[in-house]
C-alpha cells in the first residue's frame, strides 16, 4: 500500500498515512487472529499491487509484470473476492483509455488474460471437480440468494455497536458483529497520526488529474461496496448467480478499507493552494475510512492455538481425510449430508468373506492383496471422488462406486492384487498448458517493453 500511495501522491507523508490506515483496519486482524481466514486476508495483499500496475500503465504506458501476477494471485488466494474486485477493474478501464487510448486498453485487457492463464493450473481442475462436492450445493453452504440477503448489514448497525450483532446464522450464536468503538478508535488513531506527522496544508505538489481520477475510482468502488452491504439482493438480481458464493456481504469490508486508503492517496495529491478543495476531499476520504463498519467476533477466541487443538476441532480425524473442513464443504455429494457431522472413518479396508493385506502409500494411494472366498465388495477408508482409479494386477481398470461416501469396488472370488491411484482429468493438463502459455506471454510482453525502452534511450 505504501508503494501505491507513494506512486500516486509522490509524497512520503501521504503514503505513510494511507498505508498505516490500511494495515490497521480491525477487519484485517479479525481475519488473521480470530476467524483464521488466511486466504481472505491474503487477498488484502494483492489489491494495492494490482492498482499500482494500473497506475504505472496510466502514467508510463507500460504493463508491469506485477499487474497480471498480482491479479492471478488474488484469484488463487480467494476467487470470490477476486471476482468482486473485478468490478473495480472494470471501473478503471475508462481511466486507462482516457490516458493511453486503445493501446493502453489493449495492454490492460492482455494483462487480465495473462492473469487468468496463470491461474488455470488450479482453476480448471477445480471447476471440473466442483460439481462432485457439497460446495456446489448453494443451500448446503448458505450461498443461496436468500441466505446472502438474510446476512445483510442493517443501516442502523453502522453507527453503534448493535447488541443483536449481524443477522442470520451469525446472529443466532451472537459471535459476529460490528463494533462502532473499534471504528471510532481507528479514526482517532488515523487523525492522531496526521497531527503527529504534520499538516496537510504543508504538502507541496502540483495538481495531477490522474491522481484525482484514481481517487474517484476509489470513491465509486467504495460506494458500490457499501450499498452491497445494505442491499445485496438488489445487486444479485442482475449479477451472475455465482457471486452469491460471497455468503456474507460484510466480506467486502476488506476491499472497502483498500478503496478508502486509495482515496486518501489520490486526493492527497491535490496541493493546499487549490483553496479549500484539498481539505474537503481529504475530509471525505477520512469519513470513508471511518464509515467502514469494523467487524468483531466474540467467544471463539482461542488461547491454545496448537496444531493438536486445531486438528482436533476443525478436522474430522488425522487420517485419510485430513484437510477437509469439519462442515463437509468438500465432501463428495455421494456422502450423505445429514451424516457429515457423525461420520465414522474406517481405519482399514474391509469386505465380507475376504482377507485383505494392504499397504498405504502417499496421498491416500494404496496397494491391496485381496483373497475373496466369494464375489464381494471392498470398501477402503478413502472418500469417494472420481479421480480415484483402481487397477488389478494385469493393469485392467476396475469400476469404482460409492458406499456411504467411501470408495468401493467389486472383486471376484480368488486372490488378486489391486492398486489404488489418483488420476488427473483432462482440465488438469489443459490448465497446465494454459498456465505455461500465460507465463510465456508475460515474458514476451516484458521483453518487448525492455527493447522498446532501450531503443528510446
Amino acid at each position: 500500500m505504501y508503494g501505491l500511495a507513494r506512486a500516486v501522491s509522490r509524497n512520503q507523508f501521504i503514503a505513510l498515512v494511507s498505508a498505516t490506515i490500511y494495515i490497521t483496519v480491525p477487519y484485517r486482524f479479525c481475519d488473521v487472529f480470530v476467524r483464521g481466514a488466511l486466504a481472505e486476508c491474503w487477498s488484502l495483499v494483492w489489491y494495492p499491487l494490482i492498482f499500482l500496475g494500473i497506475w504505472r500503465l496510466i502514467s508510463d504506458g507500460k504493463l508491469k509484470w506485477y499487474f497480471p501476477v498480482s491479479l492471478g494471485a488474488l484469484l488463487l488466494s480467494h476467487s470470490v473476492m477476486g471476482l468482486y474486485f473485478g468490478f473495480a477493474l472494470v471501473l478503471s478501464s475508462p481511466l486507462v483509455f482516457l490516458y493511453r487510448r486503445w493501446r493502453g486498453l489493449g495492454l490492460y485487457v492482455a494483462g487480465g488474460i495473462v492473469a487468468f492463464f496463470l491461474t488455470c493450473w488450479f482453476t480448471l481442475p477445480q471447476m471440473a471437480y466442483m460439481k462432485d462436492v457439497w460446495v456446489s450445493d448453494k443451500d448446503f453452504i448458505m450461498a443461496d440468494t436468500e441466505s446472502v440477503v438474510f446476512h445483510r448489514v442493517l443501516f442502523h448497525q453502522l453507527f453503534y455497536t448493535d447488541p443483536e450483532r449481524w443477522r442470520g446464522a451469525s446472529w443466532k450464536d451472537d459471535t459476529d458483529g460490528m463494533s462502532f468503538e473499534l471504528g471510532l478508535g481507528h479514526l482517532v488513531a488515523a487523525m492522531a497520526l496526521i497531527l503527529a506527522l504534520g499538516r496537510w496544508r504543508k504538502i507541496p505538489g502540483e495538481m495531477d488529474s490522474r491522481a484525482l481520477f484514481m481517487g474517484g475510482v476509489g470513491v465509486l468502488s467504495w460506494i458500490l461496496c457499501f450499498l452491497f452491504l445494505l442491499f445485496p439482493g438488489r445487486f444479485i438480481d442482475f449479477l451472475p448467480k455465482k457471486l452469491t458464493y460471497i455468503q456474507f456481504p460484510w466480506r467486502l469490508l476488506g476491499p472497502m478499507a483498500f478503496f478508502s486508503s486509495l482515496c486518501l492517496a489520490g486526493f492527497g495529491r491535490i496541493p493546499a493552494r487549490t483553496a479549500r478543495f484539498s481539505p474537503v476531499l481529504i475530509i471525505v476520504s477520512l469519513l470513508l475510512v471511518a464509515s467502514v463498519p469494523n467487524y468483531q467476533k466474540l467467544r471463539d477466541i482461542r488461547y491454545d492455538l496448537t496444531e493438536e487443538s486445531l486438528t482436533r476441532e476443525f478436522m474430522r480425524n488425522t487420517g485419510s481425510m485430513k484437510g477437509y473442513t469439519h462442515k463437509g464443504d468438500y465432501y463428495p455429494v455421494s456422502f450423505p449430508a445429514e451424516t457429515i457431522e457423525k461420520v465414522h472413518v474406517p481405519d482399514r479396508p474391509s469386505g465380507e468373506n475376504a482377507d485383505i493385506q494392504w499397504k498405504a502409500l502417499s496421498s491416500g494411494e494404496m496397494d491391496l492383496i485381496v483373497e475373496a472366498r466369494e464375489d464381494t465388495r471392498i470398501t477402503v477408508p478413502l472418500l469417494y471422488y472420481p479421480f480415484w482409479e483402481v487397477r488389478d494386477r494385469d493393469g485392467r481398470s476396475v469400476g469404482i462406486e460409492s458406499k456411504e461416501g467411501f470408495l468401493g469396488f467389486r472383486v471376484k472370488v480368488g486372490k488378486s492384487r489391486y492398486t489404488i491411484r489418483r488420476t488427473r482429468p483432462a482440465p488438469f493438463y489443459i490448465g497446465y498448458f494454459m498456465t505455461i502459455t500465460g507465463a510465456i506471454l508475460l515474458i514476451i510482453l516484458q521483453i518487448r517493453q525492455l527493447r522498446k525502452r532501450a531503443v528510446e534511450q
